[in-house]
């Protein structure tokens, strides 16, 4: 009975270690704009994330440059890797005929492949524009995308 209790105890110690995240990602967005993206991990539950995008269905299109913090509150173990939960808040600023300046409330769910240091993730973003060409309204975005990580220890 001890040796189960021991066991438990280490693959228990062993996920909660797995879970923690560390490293900076770089890699694509695809949606609703195209574009590229990085994540740099401030700790096992939060990371900074930029992403660079264009939005092609614009006239004359719009660049678009965003700044998200991300909290990620669970995680699961699933197979080879880990299913994280994120949600923060976000600001972006569009680049088109006026500079636009946007609220973002970014949250999603990502997958790690473990041991390999890649990521997938599915986002959501309700984001609240407050300047641009548009004027002001709300607007629902989504990004499908993958990161490769460098330095990860």
């Amino acid at each position: 009975m001890k040796q189960w209790l021991l066991v438990l105890i280490f693959l228990v110690s062993t996920e909660c270690m797995i879970a923690q995240d560390t490293g900076i990602g770089v890699g694509v967005v695809l949606g609703d704009p195209v574009g590229i993206t990085s994540k740099m991990w401030l700790d096992g539950r939060s990371a900074l994330s930029v992403t660079a995008a264009y939005d092609f269905r614009s006239v004359g299109g719009t660049i678009h440059l965003n700044l998200d913090y991300f909290y990620h509150p669970w995680t699961i173990k699933s197979g080879q890797g880990n299913i994280l939960v994120y949600l923060g808040p976000g600001v972006g600023l569009g680049l088109h005929s006026k500079i636009g300046l946007t609220l973002r409330a970014p949250g999603g769910i990502t997958y790690h492949f473990e041991p390999y240091p890649l990521e997938t993730f599915l986002e959501i973003i309700p984001a609240l524009e407050i300047t641009g060409p548009r004027g002001t309204g709300g607007w629902l975005g989504s990004y499908l995308g993958a990161r490769w990580y460098f330095n990860k220890i």
